[in-house]
């Protein structure tokens, strides 16, 4: 595994596709295979506004500290 800097100086590990799939079941791992692009992409979508939706509430939470 690589591992990249991170802005406060800290690394964290470079986790590839193949090692996450490694810790699946293999009927699983065929599943996500066979997922389309377009659903892929729906669900990155998805996932990555719901993470902004987190990173607002919690900027929120710190200013009402």
């Amino acid at each position: 595994m690589n591992r990249r800097p991170e802005q406060n100086g800290m690394t964290r590990p470079n986790i590839e596709l193949d090692d996450f799939y490694s810790l699946l079941d293999p009927k699983v791992v065929e599943k996500i295979k066979a997922t389309s692009k377009e659903s892929l992409d729906r669900i990155a979508n998805d996932v990555n506004h719901i993470q902004y939706d987190i990173e607002g509430a919690q900027n929120i939470m710190k200013l009402l500290k």
